[in-house]
């Protein structure tokens, strides 16, 4: 078992990134609600990807198949989230994450068609624009292989480069 997880990026910060604090927010509330039966199997089902639906496009990016998903997403996106929002407008950075998962769904329609839940194409985008801006700044990672944690720095480029493939290897594995 390897467990990579990034916990901080230095950046320069100009503004609260309270945007990314919404939709880390909406993402926990979407999961806590599905966990305690507080929206039904049928809206549940209208936000899952399997079409091009707009609540489908828009909806998909709020649910998680399960804690370590729901986890793993929301490390990424606040690590590198917080870093982007930090520096733009708040609603910028939201239409870019919406935006950024409505254009992974469409692309996920077109090649695989199969029904699509999580955050993972909107933070993919907004990973991409992170490299764009910050491709050497240093990451802080925490990693537990087998039995043995440890932490390490990695290049900004290193660790998105993994996280791309991580999730190729997701999607054509799929």
């Amino acid at each position: 078992m390897f467990l990579l997880v990034p916990y901080e990026v230095r950046t320069l910060t100009i503004r609260v990134p309270w945007a990314n604090y919404l939709l880390i927010g909406l993402n926990v509330l979407f999961f806590g609600l599905l966990l305690t039966d507080h929206l039904s199997e049928e809206w549940t089902y209208q936000m899952v990807l399997t079409g091009w639906y707009a609540y489908e496009l828009l909806g998909h990016q709020f649910l998680h198949a399960g804690l370590g998903h729901l986890l793993g997403n929301m490390a990424f996106l606040w690590v590198f989230g917080n870093a982007l929002a930090g520096v733009m407008n708040n609603l910028l950075y939201l239409a870019l994450y919406l935006v950024m998962g409505v254009c992974a769904a469409a692309i996920h329609l077109v090649v695989n068609g199969h029904p699509m839940i999580g955050a993972s194409g909107a933070i993919s985008g907004l990973l991409g624009i992170y490299l764009a801006v910050y491709p050497v700044n240093r990451i802080h990672c925490f990693y537990f292989f087998m039995i043995r944690p440890g932490w390490f720095d990695a290049p900004g480029y290193l660790l998105i480069v993994l996280w791309f493939l991580m999730n190729l290897a997701y999607a054509v594995l799929d």
